[in-house]
């Protein structure tokens, strides 16, 4: 049972919400976003005032002969949890969430960031910076190109950018004659002066060697045996998301995250050939969505790192990501976000492992991925008739193994509430219990349409 320690305090953590009972929704609403169209513009109170940071910032660029400069969210070693005064692009403009671009010219500044971040900018930017609804290199080039005069100098910190990005940048900026310059000198770091945060004196450890010695055993990024055996009660990375509901769902937000769960679950049950790029089976996660006309504006799935980063490179769905092999860790997390209402992400982590295909006609197995994350889906939201049979015996699989393995921890802890929370909430689906639900319904109605017919 140890396997489980490392995502037990998480779930023990979710069930006692759930035990105890959520708070009462609260509803967004226009009060606590900016509004830059009316005079003067509505500012909440989450905003921060950068109108003296762009100023001194400008008189800079101006001195470096600079039109443009960009402000990325990293540091110097693309660490995904960044020191205090390293986090530039929050200073600067605000917004605190850990992905996004700044970019500002002498006459305008933009925010570029996923749709995880939308609604989150909107409250903690001022009107002096515009929100750029993509996370793309290649928009960074397009609303350079249509904001400022083509042939200038585009300024960055090259220790803030990789070597990728940085050849992106490049040809995102080469049709207009722009020119990416390096400014060794970081120019937000001149305008925080003395404010910015002193570097960090945490203290420094060695990794125990029942972590290192697994990496060195197999190949880079990959672990080989029992993915989490070795992680001990506390250590270990994991990252999770699930949504629930507060309140009385409406049939949309039913729908959404049942469409949401639909492609969790058929690129989790996926089977591929080895060797297959995340890009090419991203879409499975998405054709629910499509199908209907959604979609969601950030990433499928990151690698996950062992002990390290949450989001580790190079494994994922991304177009640059490496080909899956055995033994890699990745979530799996679509997602849907209707702006200023509610937001949706199922969230899982994967090992990839062998899939046990009907034929073996290839001299490398076929792959697929194992679902290693163990908590129930709000069932509130689940709209059962959307799902398919194929999917209502994947999911109800899933609930018998989070039944089998996390059950037993529970009751050894004596964690009765929380036992019987999951006892209820991972019973299995079953469409005949629905279909003599929806015969009732079709029934009343046929009764009351004979009724109101003989009237």
């Amino acid at each position: 049972m140890a396997s489980f320690y490392c995502v037990l305090g998480v779930w023990i953590s979710l069930l006692h919400s759930c035990v105890t009972g959520y708070p009462k929704q609260k509803t967004s609403g226009s009060e606590d976003i900016r509004n830059c169209t009316v005079t003067p513009p509505y500012l909440p109170p989450t905003v921060t005032n950068t109108g003296e940071r762009l100023s001194a910032l400008r008189q800079l660029m101006r001195s470096h002969n600079l039109t443009v400069y960009i402000i990325p969210s990293k540091d110097a070693h693309m660490s995904e949890y960044i020191a205090e005064r390293d986090k530039r692009l929050s200073w600067m403009t605000g917004f605190t969430g850990s992905s996004g671009i700044g970019v500002v010219t002498l006459q305008k500044a933009a925010l570029f960031t996923d749709s995880r971040y939308w609604t989150q900018a909107e409250r903690q930017m001022d009107c002096n910076w515009e929100l750029q609804k993509s996370v793309w290199i290649a928009s960074i080039g397009e609303w350079t190109h249509k904001e400022v005069p083509a042939g200038g100098k585009v300024g960055l910190d090259p220790y803030l950018v990789s070597i990728d990005d940085w050849q992106s940048y490049n040809e995102a900026l080469e049709d207009s004659n722009w020119i990416p310059t390096p400014i060794e000198d970081n120019l937000v770091d001149l305008v925080w002066g003395a404010q910015r945060p002193p570097p960090p004196v945490s203290e420094i450890y060695q990794l125990p060697d029942n972590f290192t010695e697994r990496k060195i055993l197999g190949p880079p990024v990959t672990l080989s045996g029992d993915p989490l055996d070795t992680l001990g009660k506390t250590d270990g990375t994991t990252d999770i998301t699930r949504t629930v509901h507060w309140g009385e769902p409406t049939p949309f937000q039913k729908e959404a995250y049942t469409r949401v769960l639909m492609g969790n679950i058929d690129l989790s049950r996926l089977t591929f050939p080895a060797r297959t790029s995340g890009r090419m089976v991203e879409a499975f996660a998405r054709q629910a969505l499509w199908e209907v006309g959604l979609n969601y504006g950030h990433g499928t799935g990151h690698g996950i790192g062992n002990f390290l980063s949450v989001h580790e490179w190079p494994v994922g769905f991304q177009t640059k990501n490496i080909p899956f092999e055995k033994g890699m860790f990745t979530s799996i997390e679509p997602g849907y976000y209707q702006d200023g209402e509610f937001g949706i992400r199922l969230e899982d982590v994967v090992l990839v492992v062998e899939a046990e295909s009907k034929y073996q006609v290839s001299e490398t197995p076929y792959l697929t991925f194992k679902v290693i994350s163990l908590v129930p889906y709000d069932r509130s939201l689940i709209d059962v008739k959307l799902l398919s049979q194929e999917q209502i015996k994947y999911l109800n699989s899933y609930y018998e193994t989070i039944r089998k393995l996390v059950g037993p921890e529970l009751e050894r802890d004596r964690l009765h509430e929380e036992y019987s929370w999951l006892q209820e909430n991972t019973k299995p689906f079953s469409r005949a219990t629905l279909m003599a639900a929806s015969l009732g319904i079709l029934a009343m109605s046929a009764l009351t349409s004979t009724l109101l017919t003989g009237m």
